[in-house]
């Protein structure tokens, strides 16, 4: 079997993803030994592969009797969560229970592969998790860096199995394509079986990232839970048994008052931040948990006209656009004179952080908040939305640099047969005064509003927005 001069080339070269085949991979038995736990006895047995990449060490933790079919855990190593305690991800938890699960069954083999990152390695996982930090999910941090989506490669889980003289296995995974890739190698998987991880805040974009992403099978049980009844305020309770001894619409204005009074004694102004023809804009502190948040206070001028049709508008867009890019609305309190907006508090904006820099932007850094924006709104049009305000005031910034998309109260959502017109005096945003020039996107029949950006002989150019009517 030949080698290869260049290793990630040569792992990627199949067109199935069988990573490192035809490289030579070979894997040896080196030794066995008792492996006492906290909870359970088990006998670890050690490999040593070799092959197109590099010399790697793979190892079978073995519980109770060896049997063909038996329950299988092929699990990638993960430093992060499994040393470190990381809670980005969910593998320290899937292979804790993989382990019980087979405990409780009598037998099973966790194979380890040290493939850390999707096989990307831990320090290029740092960086990834850098990119993921700025709005990147698991998929785009990998892609930005250069990298396929997965690098993994299981000919060793072959070669294992084979030792063992096991050629049918029922797999616990939530990965469908460790089912397909360990099928092209000749094994046999009779049955698949669920692993059931909860989600928590630190790692559900992680989950969903995998489901949507990479079309794992997550359970629904991995969702976070939602609040049981036990959690509800006790003034709640008590204004809803007023319902009992006293009329319905009488109650329902009083019940109202007591909501609206009761939430926004949750929060404390810190101080403005900002002040518009819409309102004012606070920095204030979540009493329950103590984070930041900005309350955006929005004036009712009259009872006649209601909530403003920009609020309306932003308040059902944002509880749909649920996206690391699009800043999180969390709540929306309504008083008899007021509305108040309940955000995700971000440091500042792109135009007071560019008035703060003085200067050009490092390359490093426009890139990524170049990348984060057009996330942003790639995941907005995905939903038919279209923003239709950007400019660097309402992209808003984090310390960890995220950007994030803000004040969608001029956002539309087209339709599938939209005007392709904006009727005369009506436009809010302001056109650009660039000489007119027609500009094909690989023959796009829609075009957005916003100013199209590119570059010729390294000088940025400019064309006119084609404008969806409303």
């Amino acid at each position: 079997m030949a080698t290869c001069a260049d290793p990630m080339a040569c792992c990627d070269l199949d067109k199935d993803g069988l990573t490192g085949l035809g490289c030579g991979v070979k894997t040896a038995f080196v030794a066995a030994a008792q492996l006492p736990t906290s909870t359970s006895d088990w006998r670890m047995h050690a490999f040593r592969s070799t092959g197109c990449r590099r010399m790697y060490e793979p190892i079978a933790l073995v519980y109770g009797p060896v049997t063909d079919n038996m329950h299988i855990r092929v699990h990638d190593q993960c430093m992060t969560s499994e040393v470190f305690g990381s809670l980005r991800c969910d593998c320290k938890e899937q292979l804790e229970t993989a382990k019980a699960f087979m405990v409780s069954q009598g037998s099973g083999m966790v194979i380890y592969m040290p493939q850390e990152g999707r096989g990307i390695g831990l320090a290029n996982k740092v960086h990834a998790y850098n990119l993921q930090d700025q709005g990147a999910d698991t998929v785009d941090a990998n892609r930005v860096l250069g990298f396929e989506d997965d690098y993994r490669s299981y000919e060793s889980v072959q070669h294992i199995l084979n030792h063992f003289q096991l050629s049918s296995v029922r797999l616990l995974t939530n990965n469908p394509r460790k089912i397909d890739l360990l099928t092209k190698l000749g094994i046999t998987v009779s049955e698949r079986v669920p692993i059931v991880i909860p989600g928590q805040k630190h790692n559900q974009a992680y989950l969903d990232a995998k489901a949507q992403r990479m079309d794992h099978l997550i359970p629904q049980d991995s969702s976070p839970s939602v609040p049981t009844p036990s959690s509800v305020p006790l003034p709640i309770v008590a204004a809803v048994a007023g319902l009992v001894s006293v009329g319905l619409a009488a109650w329902a204005a009083h019940f109202s008052k007591v909501i609206s009074s009761l939430a926004m004694e949750q929060y404390r102004k810190v101080s403005k931040i900002g002040e518009g023809t819409y309102g004012v804009v606070y920095k204030a502190v979540d009493l329950h948990s103590n984070a930041t948040v900005a309350l955006k206070k929005i004036r009712l001028e009259s009872e006649d006209e209601g909530v403003p049709s920009t609020a309306m508008r932003e308040i059902s867009l944002l509880k749909e656009l649920v996206h690391p890019n699009v800043v999180h609305l969390h709540d929306v309190i309504h008083q008899a004179d007021k509305l108040y907006l309940v955000f995700e508090f971000l440091d500042h904006d792109l135009k007071k952080f560019m008035d703060l820099q003085g200067g050009a932007m490092s390359p490093l850094v426009l890139k990524s908040y170049v990348f984060q924006m057009l996330r942003g709104i790639a995941f907005c049009h995905a939903h038919r939305v279209l923003h239709r305000d950007l400019k660097p005031q309402n992209l808003l910034l984090d310390a960890h640099g995220t950007l994030k998309l803000a004040d969608f109260g001029l956002a539309r959502v087209w339709d599938s047969h939209p005007q392709l017109h904006t009727r005369s005096g009506d436009a809010v945003v302001p056109r650009t005064r660039d000489p007119p020039r027609r500009l094909a996107l690989l023959d796009a029949r829609r075009y957005v509003e916003h100013r199209l950006h590119f570059c010729r002989d390294g000088q940025p150019q400019a064309a006119l927005p084609r404008r969806l009517g409303d």
